[in-house]
């Protein structure tokens, strides 16, 4: 046996270890990874998926002649076709009306087109609604240069994206002079996956948990704990007490995605919207999509992808559904634009946290900790760039039993008061690992 041949036997021995320790874990399987070529329609995460068989795992839900409808599908590409000037590699057909479903297929694709490089990909959807394909396409647009104030030139694409409507059939066509960007795991990363997620899981027992940033989380496995009885109420001169309603706590899934192209973990936050909706809470509560190879070491980078991300989301008003929120090793509040206003999945700007703590403190108490406000950062810090993803359903209960402001207040309050040494050490032990930095500037 070569020595190479060794190496790769003892990679997958340890692979294949890192999975069997960590299958017992709650909703996603421990550090799935997100398949590296996205299905064209909403992927489905199954429970118990390994990360041996999704690795280089080629699913398609295209219709082909094979569908049942292939006549009709062959015809519809070839007049497709006759429509445009220039001829792309493949049509694909999706008859998908729903709007999570219609976003999946075309990030998958724009994904799969950024995979390959320069081309033109061409998709039709037949039953579409032409507003959710101009708006995809508008948020696909912010990634060309000069479309978006502050984003990093790694994260720009050279592509032409337009949503045309050739007869009653909506097309989305993705023209690309980009160079390829690949999304591929290597064997190290897949095995790595499974010690992100125990990284994730220390920090939301120590934090998330431990100084009760979210009053809804008790474990690491479990969310939504609290939520299962709720009694809605409307204030006018008399209460009025009305029905009780809730949701049973469920399991925090912990998907991995180790792209580091915004593009890519847009097709993978897709997928992963696709799969939580599709599951019921019981099944799947909430999900932490881990991407530990995007912007792990620059935060205005990730700063700026976040707002091309919520952009995905609000524009669509898929907000009404999932609602996200962003973490960062080097979260900073005020490098987040606008710096002054709130913006989705973000803290509350600190010239607006100010008033709000004077709703909830009286303002002696406030003045004894408001100039370490800034420590409130620390409640966004964790040991990867990851997003949450919470369903609506659950922040709107959850506001039945305590406001949102409220529990903003009772973190920057904590937060501030904390000693900013233990909060330093804190990060650095959930952070450990050997491939992070070690510049004295950083608190590793």
């Amino acid at each position: 046996m070569t020595i190479h041949s060794k190496r790769g036997h003892f990679l997958s021995v340890v692979l294949i270890f890192l999975m069997k320790t960590f299958e017992n874990c709650s909703g996603f399987a421990p550090g799935t990874l997100l398949p590296n070529t996205r299905p064209a329609s909403p992927v489905q995460l199954k429970e118990g998926t390994r990360l041996a068989q999704l690795a280089g795992s080629r699913r398609s839900f295209v219709l082909r002649s094979s569908s049942g409808r292939g006549d009709a599908t062959d015809a519809h590409v070839a007049w497709v076709r006759s429509q445009l000037e220039q001829q792309p590699e493949e049509v694909k057909v999706y008859h998908h009306h729903e709007v999570v479903a219609i976003a999946a297929a075309c990030w998958n694709e724009a994904s799969r087109r950024l995979e390959r490089g320069e081309g033109v990909s061409v998709l039709s959807f037949p039953e579409a609604e032409g507003e959710i394909l101009r708006k995809v396409a508008e948020t696909m647009m912010l990634l060309t240069e000069g479309k978006l104030e502050g984003l990093s030139t790694r994260d720009r694409v050279d592509w032409k994206v337009q949503a045309l409507k050739k007869g009653e059939t909506w097309l989305l066509v993705i023209d690309c002079k980009s160079p390829r960007v690949s999304s591929d795991a290597s064997l190290l990363e897949l095995a790595a996956s499974s010690l992100a997620v125990l990284r994730c899981q220390r920090w939301v027992e120590r934090v998330i948990i431990g100084m009760r940033v979210c009053p809804f989380t008790q474990s690491v496995s479990v969310a939504a704990t609290g939520l299962s009885k709720v009694v809605l109420s409307s204030l006018s001169l008399l209460t009025v007490v009305g029905p009780q309603v809730g949701i049973a706590p469920g399991p925090i899934g912990y998907p991995v995605c180790h792209a580091d192209h915004v593009v890519h973990v847009l097709s993978a936050l897709w997928n992963t919207i696709s799969d939580m909706l599709s599951k019921d809470p019981t099944e799947l509560s909430t999900v932490l999509l881990l991407t530990p190879c995007f912007s792990q070491d620059d935060f205005p980078r990730y700063a700026a992808a976040s707002r091309v991300i919520s952009n995905a989301l609000l524009s669509l008003k898929a907000e009404k559904n999932i609602s996200l929120v962003f973490f960062h090793p080097f979260y900073e509040r005020e490098a987040v634009f606008p710096v002054n206003d709130p913006t989705h999945g973000h803290l509350p700007p600190e010239n607006m946290l100010r008033s709000m703590l004077l709703n909830f403190y009286e303002i002696e108490d406030v003045m004894n900790f408001e100039d370490n406000l800034h420590q409130n950062d620390f409640s966004r810090r964790s040991p990867m760039p990851m997003i949450n993803l919470l369903r609506t359903e659950q922040v709107e209960l959850a506001e039945q039993l305590t406001s949102g402001a409220k529990v903003y207040c009772a973190n920057a309050k904590r937060m501030a008061q904390a000693d900013r040494t233990a909060l330093l050490r804190g990060l650095a032990s959930d952070m450990a690992a050997p491939q992070l930095s070690q510049d004295k500037d950083r608190p590793f």
